[in-house]
C-alpha cells in the first residue's frame, strides 16, 4: 500500500509526531504557542511512494477524530476545519485559462513538467460538445494554446484537459483537469 516516507509541518511554532500503522497514519500535533491559519493554509505536506498509478483522490483519505490524553493547556483543533482539498503528484501539469471571463478569445496556459501531449474539449453547462476535440504537443515548460471560444453564447463551460507525457501516452500516468470558464460578448 502506499506508505508515508516523510510528514513535514508547515506550522510557524510548534511541532507534531507521526507514526504509520498499516493504512491509519496517525498525526499528533503539540505547541506551546498560538498558530494562526487563514482557511486553505496546509498544516502539513507529506512525501509519499508505492502510489498507485491512477493517483489518490481526496475521497480516498478520511480523517477520523480520536481520543488521545492531552495537556490541560492544549488547544483543540475542529475537525472541521480539516480538509484534503488537493492532492498532486510533483509531475502534475499546472494549467489555466485567461482571461475568464472570456470575450471571444481565450488561452490555455498549461506548464508541462516534461515534453507530452495534451487533449482539450470544451463543453457547455448540460456537458454537450461545443468544439471538436483538440489533441496538442508540448514541450517542457511553459505552453500556451488557444482555444476556439469565438461565436459561443453567453453562459457557463468547462474546459476539460488531460496532459499525458509522451513516456506514459494514454491514461495511465495522465493528469486530467476540469477548469471553469465563463463566456460573455
Amino acid at each position: 500500500g502506499v506508505q508515508v516516507d516523510d510528514v513535514r509541518s508547515r506550522m510557524m511554532d510548534g511541532n507534531f509526531d507521526y507514526h504509520q500503522n498499516g493504512r491509519e497514519l496517525r498525526i499528533s500535533w503539540y505547541s506551546l504557542e498560538e498558530n494562526y491559519k487563514n482557511t486553505g493554509d496546509p498544516l502539513f505536506e507529506m512525501d509519499l511512494s508505492n502510489v498507485p498509478s491512477e493517483g489518490i483522490a481526496p475521497s480516498d483519505l478520511v480523517v477520523e477524530e480520536l481520543s488521545e490524553a492531552a495537556s490541560p493547556l492544549a488547544e483543540v483543533y475542529d475537525l472541521t476545519t480539516l480538509r484534503i482539498p488537493v492532492i498532486a503528484s510533483r509531475n502534475d501539469a499546472e494549467c489555466t485559462v485567461y482571461p475568464n471571463p472570456s470575450f471571444g478569445k481565450s488561452i490555455l496556459r498549461l506548464v508541462a513538467p516534461e515534453n507530452g501531449i495534451c487533449t482539450v474539449r470544451i463543453v457547455d453547462a448540460q456537458g454537450r460538445l461545443i468544439t471538436t476535440e483538440s489533441t496538442f504537443e508540448l514541450t517542457k515548460g511553459v505552453n500556451e494554446l488557444s482555444l476556439p471560444t469565438e461565436g459561443q453564447a453567453d453562459g457557463l463551460y468547462s474546459v476539460q484537459v488531460v496532459y499525458s507525457s509522451l513516456e506514459n501516452k494514454g491514461l495511465h500516468g495522465a493528469f486530467i483537469k476540469t477548469l471553469p470558464l465563463t463566456i460573455r460578448k
